[in-house]
């Protein structure tokens, strides 16, 4: 009896340490940016390493909805994670595109580029539906199909091809985004005057946003 419950008790060492040493570090390590949908969070450390916690719901491990109580390291691959209730949007340290989670009742772990190195998608800022690219320049996506075997062609499309831009952000409701000059272009709706116009009407183009400003960050709440 005392021999079969050895392995158990091994195992049992074996992850109440890792348990402390998991906490030690991330208590011991110095946050530089965080990020959260609401009901979770995550938290990148000087090392570059990834820390979550919060409500699971797949966005933080694919492999369960298990609420995650204290911080859980995720690895060191990303530099940028952008977390929304049902799934996550992810850059990696080759500004490469991931994604994962549950998107529109369907379940998403698909990298972006394809090995075809034709279809190679470069990502320098992603928001919820939208994101822009290395080479500056503003683009949509659908989300409900990042998981199905298509080229970025097929599910993204090009917005103010002849302007580039350095930050955008995105609600629920509306988009905005600061192109290389500083200006700030939004759209969507507009029903709270979001959008900074005098008139609360939708906006499925982008109109400018205060045009004698100039800016350097904007959030969409």
């Amino acid at each position: 009896m005392h021999f079969k419950t050895r392995p158990f008790f091994y195992l049992f060492i074996f992850v109440l340490i890792n348990t402390i040493t998991t906490a030690q570090d991330f208590r011991s390590s110095k946050i530089l940016d965080f990020s959260t949908s609401g009901k979770n969070v995550f938290a990148t450390d000087q090392n570059g390493n990834i820390w979550a916690w919060g409500a699971n719901n797949n966005t933080i491990n694919t492999d369960s909805e298990t609420i995650i109580k204290k911080p859980f390291f995720l690895g060191n691959s990303f530099k940028k994670i952008q977390p929304f209730e049902s799934y996550t949007l992810a850059i990696d340290n080759n500004n490469h595109f991931w994604s994962w989670g549950k998107t529109e009742s369907k379940y998403s772990s698909v990298v972006y580029p394809k090995t075809k190195q034709s279809n190679r998608l470069e990502i320098l800022q992603i928001n919820s539906g939208v994101f822009i690219d290395i080479k500056g320049k503003l683009f949509t996506f659908d989300k409900t199909k990042l998981n199905n075997d298509l080229n970025y062609e097929e599910w993204t499309s090009a917005i103010m091809e002849e302007k580039t831009f350095t930050h955008v952000t995105s609600s629920d409701r509306h988009t905005i985004a600061i192109d290389s000059k500083g200006r700030a272009w939004g759209w969507g709706t507009n029903s709270d005057y979001q959008l900074g116009d005098s008139v609360n009407s939708r906006y499925d183009t982008p109109i400018n946003i205060l045009p004698d400003k100039k800016f350097i960050t904007i959030s969409a709440g």
